[in-house]
């Protein structure tokens, strides 16, 4: 369960939101592109991006959710290359 992922109460305890949207997605299909949409911000305005501890938690948590979830692991990379 992610709530258990040390990586994801980091996560939400930074960003309480972003723990739920994560939380939602969590064992789907669909939790790859919450990753990237959150990663890859392409809203019209400016924002700061997250803090090194926190992306990296957001990388760590993906790993967390391919090794449980494999069928839903990412085919390619996030620049489009086959991993």
């Amino acid at each position: 369960m992610i709530e258990y992922s040390t990586h994801f109460q980091v996560i939400t305890g930074a960003f309480p939101h972003v723990g739920a949207q994560l939380k939602s997605a969590w064992g789907k299909a669909d939790f790859i592109q919450v990753i990237d949409n959150l990663q890859q911000d392409k809203r019209e305005m400016h924002r700061a991006g997250f803090s090194a501890d926190i992306f990296f938690a957001l990388q760590k948590l993906e790993s967390e959710h391919d090794a449980e979830f494999p069928q839903y692991a990412r085919k390619s990379g996030i620049w489009g290359f086959t991993v």
